[in-house]
């Protein structure tokens, strides 16, 4: 099983992350919904820098300002979109990680062997948006999980599996 996020492949430098015998089960990309208050934000600044402009009594020094701070939004919304589109969550046969980074790699890493408990949490707006958290060991592992369900099960699986199965 193999979950990869709509229109997206996962980029070739996951497999430089994973030991010889490891297989990949999971690739997932976090869900869009990470980047709705940046674009909030550039909406805003846009939105106010369209309004001062059209002020008849507004000040050329202001809405020089108020534009840079647009610009400024902007760019860091264009920023996450890039930190979203290099950030994966890959689970392994053996480890659960988080590799990101869009000017400096980063990779987190947690062994299978080493989660005793793992669990899905889901406010209201994440169930209406379709994304969830992890929690293992009481910290937050991975916020905006797309497919929460599905990757929740499929952890548990790998975490603990079916015993009668090798009988096939």
């Amino acid at each position: 099983m193999r979950l990869t996020s709509p229109g997206a492949n996962p980029p070739g430098d996951v497999d430089r992350y994973l030991l010889p015998h490891e297989q990949e089960v999971i690739t997932v990309r976090l869900h869009p919904a990470v980047l709705l208050p940046w674009a909030a934000a550039a909406a805003g600044g846009l939105l106010v820098a369209i309004i001062i402009g059209a002020l008849p009594h507004a000040d050329q020094f202001e809405q020089l300002l108020v534009r840079l701070l647009a610009a400024f939004l902007f760019l860091q919304f264009l920023l996450a979109m890039g930190r979203w589109a290099v950030r994966y969550f890959v689970v392994t046969s053996q480890r659960m990680l988080v590799i990101s980074g869009l000017f400096h790699r980063r990779t987190e890493m947690w062994p299978l062997i080493d989660v005793r408990g793992i669990t899905l949490e889901r406010s209201a707006y994440s169930r209406i948006g379709g994304y969830g958290s992890l929690v293992i060991g009481g910290r937050t592992f991975i916020d905006y999980i797309p497919y929460p369900e599905q990757i929740y099960l499929e952890i548990c699986r790998l975490i603990y599996p079916d015993r009668d199965s090798s009988d096939d």
